[in-house]
């Protein structure tokens, strides 16, 4: 009799239960359309405090833009392709936009992004008009319908301005750079970017995009303040760079893959975050009382046919290289020297080095020549780094030690 009447209880509460569910699930059964098309998400959109939420990874890439979650901080990061980031934040009720132009803007929303049932769900309305879409809603047919113009079509711009530049870019484009000059000294600092305290143009989350400077002219691509470098390249994937003086500055990588860079001149190069990147036919010259010339940190970075010479008074190294592998073929390392007057104390004690090598890096050096370089150490390694040889000639080089072990073993 009781086992009777327990059963019947609990088939009651199921029914209550799936009642409960069907009526919540009913409420929120909302549709969404992107160009009259509808999109399914694995877990339905739903209300939440008045605002329509969706899965974050599919509404970003369903409107063309690549995204990062980052799960110690609960950030999301958004490249929608224009050279922009787009920022939300587990629990914050504002959405950061950085423009392409390095203006911050700020959207509050109303119902911040937050975590259901291990699902990270934001407002499609916020994320869509941050992308630059249309937003409309659909009462009766409880349908969110967004217009996205889509620009995936290759073309091709010429700009001669550091304005008209910044504007032209975009994925699937080609920008012909006229001759002049192209000043970024303006560009702040942008704490919206990971590394966000340096300064310089950051070209963001780019994909497809050729920057050619013309060849019967000189482009220069400068940036006058201390510690600034002209252009930086930020989650980009498959860019090619050519004729391009950076005039004073550098060129940073970060986080980017596919990029091909050919013959340009730069004070020094920084490649970093599993970064891959071919350098054909460059000049890295005249870089004075720099920390490094050439940093390589998590990285794949070739060198080919290229040229690094006549940088002076350098701290630590010409190459320094961390987790990372270096090809560097058919090339010219010649008159560099370190600064003498560096201190060794226990910190920088490996410093002054033609290759500083860390954690399990990989030099491959090849038909290359490296003469008149005037340096503390020819090699300061980690144990599992390695430097090898091939058909190259060392010639009149001064090193107060062929080798410096931070522990352990010679290597190369």
């Amino acid at each position: 009799m009781k086992t009777s009447r327990f059963l019947s209880t609990l088939m009651v509460l199921v029914i209550l239960i799936c009642v409960s569910n069907f009526s919540i699930m009913a409420e929120d059964n909302i549709r969404v359309e992107l160009n009259g098309t509808e999109l399914f998400f694995d877990v339905p959109p739903q209300l939440i405090q008045g605002r329509t939420m969706v899965p974050m990874r599919k509404i970003f890439e369903a409107l063309g833009a690549d995204v990062e979650w980052t799960d110690v901080f609960g950030i999301i990061t958004a490249y929608p392709g224009d050279g922009s980031v787009v920022r939300m934040e587990i629990g914050s009720d504002e959405l950061i936009i950085r423009t392409k132009f390095a203006e911050l803007k700020y959207v509050a929303l109303d119902t911040p992004p937050q975590i259901i049932d291990n699902r990270t769900l934001v407002p499609i309305r916020a994320v869509a008009e941050s992308l630059g879409s249309d937003v409309l809603w659909d009462d009766d047919t409880k349908t969110v319908m967004i217009t996205n113009i889509a620009e995936s079509i290759f073309d091709e711009v010429s700009v001669s301005t550091a304005g008209e530049f910044v504007d032209a870019i975009r994925s699937n484009r080609r920008i012909n750079v006229k001759p002049g000059t192209y000043d970024f000294t303006n560009w702040e600092a942008r704490p919206i970017f990971p590394i966000g305290g340096i300064l310089g143009f950051h070209l963001s989350g780019v994909r497809g995009l050729d920057i050619i400077g013309s060849s019967d002219g000189a482009v220069e691509f400068i940036n006058t303040s201390e510690w600034s470098r002209a252009l930086i390249l930020d989650n980009c994937d498959s860019i090619k760079i050519e004729n391009i003086n950076f005039h004073g500055s550098d060129l940073a990588i970060w986080k980017s893959n596919n990029i091909v860079v050919r013959n340009i001149t730069s004070q020094s190069i920084y490649a970093a975050g599993r970064s891959d990147v071919l350098f054909d036919n460059v000049k890295i010259i005249e870089n004075h009382a720099s920390d490094d010339v050439i940093t390589v940190m998590n990285s794949n970075v070739a060198f080919i046919n290229s040229e690094i010479s006549n940088n002076k008074n350098i701290k630590r190294s010409l190459f320094f290289a961390d987790d990372s592998n270096i090809i560097i073929e058919s090339s010219v390392i010649s008159e560099n020297s370190y600064n003498s007057k560096w201190e060794l104390s226990s910190s920088n004690q490996g410093s002054g080095a033609l290759f500083y090598l860390l954690s399990s890096s990989n030099i491959d050096i090849s038909n290359t020549v490296v003469s008149d370089n005037t340096f503390r150490h020819k090699i300061s390694s980690a144990p599992s780094a390695n430097i090898e040889y091939k058909e190259s000639a060392f010639e009149n080089n001064t090193f107060s030690s062929s080798n410096f072990f931070e522990v352990g073993e010679s290597v190369g």
